[in-house]
């Protein structure tokens, strides 16, 4: 912001404004690491299902139980699966490192893509 090139200093409460930054900025550490544990509770819910032969359950029960669409249900779960299949991306998002919206492009961009190239493309990413 402009406040750290001395332009408003003058009209600004500048430790009022740096402190109201800091608890933003704490905020959506902590949405990244909680968005990190839904993720790691999809992906244990899925397992849960996955060993009692019923699967095809999770997105249905996920969406029940987040009171979202069976659509965004899917996503969480497909989400789930390649962060956790990427090395570190979900402590990335524990630390705060990679935000929700990030991990989210992360994913779509290379959801696509076979895993070798998934894996070379994240690889690059984190250099």
């Amino acid at each position: 912001m402009a406040v750290g090139q001395g332009v408003l200093r003058a009209v600004l409460d500048v430790g009022a404004l740096d402190a109201v930054e800091a608890r933003l900025e704490q905020h959506e550490v902590a949405r990244s690491a909680a968005h990190a544990g839904l993720l790691r509770d999809v992906l244990e819910l899925h397992r849960v299902h996955t060993a009692g032969g019923c699967a095809l359950a999770t997105v249905a029960q996920l969406a029940l139980l987040t009171r979202s669409s069976e659509f965004r249900a899917g996503a969480l779960l497909a989400d789930a699966r390649l962060l956790a299949a990427l090395p570190g991306a979900l402590e990335a998002l524990d630390c705060g490192l990679l935000s929700v919206e990030q991990a989210r492009l992360v994913c779509s961009q290379l959801g696509p893509l076979d895993e070798p190239v998934q894996l070379a493309v994240w690889d690059r990413l984190q250099t």
